[in-house]
């Protein structure tokens, strides 16, 4: 596979301008010949040598000790500016006994990070936060173990502060993290059973701590996709009639005339079914070329505009779903001498990007990968 960005891989760092930061990008790969073989994949000789998932039962998937004493957490969920990148790694720093300076994470890539799901309805800290935090309590109580070899001290004996095990009582007596494990492979499954730290004893989670994101997207130093630029890349624009939703059956394709668009030097055509695209070797010239691009199509769906949005959205059909039912609210609000009701409107709000989503692709012969925007990268994936 053509690694396209290896700044997005340990092995290979990029300058920041390069790179797309660690929750600025999701990086989605797979290979055709795994999925055709139906063959096992052989075992990585590195994080992230083969196509993911990685094995979401061994610790090694959840984190990692460097041997300069800090730690990377394989975080499976999108940083959508609510500060999941910066409250996980909290939640696995107070179970490791490390400061926050000691604990990265790694960029969203489905080679590389663990499947926890899509991220939506507060996912990353009611479903991910317990994943890293038992999974960062297990590895905390291997260390020790591996201290407690170390130092000939029952485990018991032994406390952490900052990544460095002490015998208490006896300082001089200490090992680090780094110097037990550093750049190695724990090899232990993740079973979930070693005990978590009381929140009597938290030190930092609970805690204010500065998001690692907000500095570089307020100073525009924050590097997203839509920034790449890659020696050779071309640019496509996705066609569709105006009013079209992006993910639903749309209108069919009655022709196409696509000498409408010759007067943009290299811009082409692509066609899938009644999926239309422009493809072309500058940006604007595929903005362009996909405005200018003469397709008839068999409907053309409407706006409903703003002056009736509110008696729409109540007449639009919707699929109820009762979370709880007690009693008989509809005989309670039937018997009782008042009703009091309400209600309240807002004007409309979409839940969306600032920027048009952007997607970065490298496609070969039997394998792609992808780097894009989406709350749930494995369901892209997949």
């Amino acid at each position: 596979m053509t690694n396209i960005l290896p700044g997005l891989f340990p092995d290979a760092p990029l300058p920041r301008r390069e790179f797309l930061k660690a929750g600025g990008a999701l990086v989605i790969g797979f290979s055709l010949a795994d999925a055709v073989s139906g063959q096992d994949r052989p075992a990585a000789t590195g994080r992230g040598a083969a196509a993911g998932p990685p094995d979401a039962t061994r610790i090694d998937t959840w984190l990692a000790i460097h041997d300069d004493n800090t730690a990377t957490v394989y975080i499976g969920f999108s940083e959508l500016g609510q500060g999941a990148s910066t409250a996980l790694p909290q939640i696995a720093a107070e179970e490791l006994d490390l400061d926050m300076s000691q604990v990265k994470t790694a960029g969203l890539d489905t080679n590389i990070t663990p499947n926890q799901g899509g991220t939506f309805s507060s996912a990353a800290i009611a479903r991910g936060g317990p994943q890293i935090r038992t999974a960062a309590a297990e590895a905390r109580l291997a260390l020790l173990q591996l201290a407690s070899k170390k130092l000939e001290t029952p485990v018991e004996r032994l406390t952490v502060s900052k990544g460095v095990v002490s015998v208490v009582g006896s300082p001089n007596r200490a090992v680090s993290y780094g110097d037990l494990v550093g750049g190695k492979l724990f090899n232990i499954p993740f079973t979930g059973s070693a005990p978590v730290k009381p929140a009597a004893d938290y030190k930092l989670v609970g805690t204010t701590v500065l998001r690692k994101d907000i500095p570089d997207k307020v100073s525009g130093k924050y590097v997203y996709v839509q920034h790449v630029r890659l020696p050779g890349m071309t640019h496509a624009r996705v066609v569709r009639p105006r009013g079209q939703s992006a993910y639903s059956a749309g209108a069919k394709v009655l022709s196409i005339d696509e000498t409408s668009i010759r007067d943009f030097a290299g811009a082409r055509v692509v066609r899938r079914g009644d999926f239309i695209a422009v493809v072309a070797d500058k940006e604007w010239d595929a903005v362009r070329a996909a405005q200018e691009l003469k397709v008839i199509w068999d409907t053309t769906p409407t706006l409903p505009g703003n002056g009736g949005l509110y008696e729409q959205m109540r007449s639009a059909g919707t699929q109820d779903r009762v979370v709880l039912e007690r009693g008989d609210p509809a005989g309670a609000l039937a018997r009782a001498a008042h009703v009091v009701s309400q209600t309240c409107r807002c004007p409309y709000q979409a839940h969306a990007p600032f920027g048009p989503n952007c997607a970065l692709a490298d496609v070969t012969a039997d394998s792609a990968r992808v780097i894009c925007s989406t709350q749930d990268v494995y369901g892209t994936r997949n």
